[in-house]
């Protein structure tokens, strides 16, 4: 069963509030990096170290280390899997230690991550898995009294084949609607690569001799998939506009540079439409 990040968070709240107020709590806990990006060959070990801190300035708390599937769905929700389940999977490779871990305030512990990678490993795909340290704290309610919320943080791990190749595509660019009035561009980009892509990189948009630029960093298109990145507006764009994007993918292993430009794209922006 697929759970969103939060989702899972959210589960034991919502099976013990019975109308009871919860004070906003600060993340508690924070795992870094958040994401690492590793390569390797076929019958090779590779080795990386996780900081997990206790960035509560009071609390103690108790964290079990673990291993989870995971992707990004079209519109960016990071989905949780139980470790060894989803195609690609690479939790049967990964050890880790320690697999608990007693935080006081402030304090933080690494975490080793050792990856043996199969000599049968295919070098020409991608593997990916989470660290995923979780813990179930008590939160205090308006009420005096105390409910357990669930903490998690993840540190997503990509392991990339030395002959996998990551081929984004930028597919269009249109104008739409949002439910509260305002309007975004949507950015739709696919990925027929083995490898994931990490895009930067710059929309512009021109009408009437005014131009309008927009930044863009760290854009993950997984192998395989199509991704739909929104982009909000902060100021009306005429309809005659035209839309240019000028993208860069920073996860080319198929480079010696590591690095590849996009084809660029540009066509009218058009009207807005609903988002849907």
């Amino acid at each position: 069963m697929k759970l969103t990040r939060s989702t899972r968070a959210g589960l034991l709240l919502l099976a013990c509030l019975g109308g009871i107020s919860i004070p906003a709590h600060g993340r508690q806990v924070s795992l870094e990096p958040t994401s690492l990006e590793l390569s390797g060959a076929p019958g090779s070990r590779e080795h990386a170290l996780v900081t997990l801190q206790n960035d509560s300035a009071a609390e103690t708390i108790e964290l079990t280390i673990g291993l989870a599937d995971w992707s990004i769905s079209a519109d960016g929700q990071l989905d949780l899997e139980p470790p060894g389940i989803a195609p690609g999977s690479m939790a049967d490779w990964v050890r880790f230690s320690p697999a608990y871990v007693s935080l006081a305030p402030g304090e933080a512990r690494e975490i080793l991550v050792d990856i043996k990678i199969p000599d049968t490993a295919s070098p020409a795909t991608s593997n990916r898995t989470a660290l995923l340290a979780s813990a179930i704290a008590p939160v205090s309610t308006t009420d005096g009294g105390s409910l357990l919320r669930k903490i998690e943080e993840t540190s997503l791990i990509y392991l990339t084949g030395r002959d996998a190749e990551s081929l984004p595509v930028i597919e269009s660019i249109t104008r739409v609607l949002l439910a509260d009035g305002s309007t975004a561009l949507r950015l739709e980009v696919s990925n027929t690569g083995t490898a994931h892509a990490r895009l930067q990189g710059m929309i512009s948009m021109d009408a009437n001799g005014a131009s309008t630029s927009l930044p863009l960093a760290s854009l993950v298109v997984l192998p395989e998939t199509r991704r739909t990145f929104l982009v909000p507006l902060d100021q009306p764009i005429p309809e005659n506009a035209m839309v240019s994007a000028s993208l860069a993918n920073t996860h080319a292993p198929q480079h010696e540079s590591g690095r590849a430009d996009l084809v660029r794209y540009s066509a009218p922006l058009g009207e807005a439409a609903p988002l849907r």
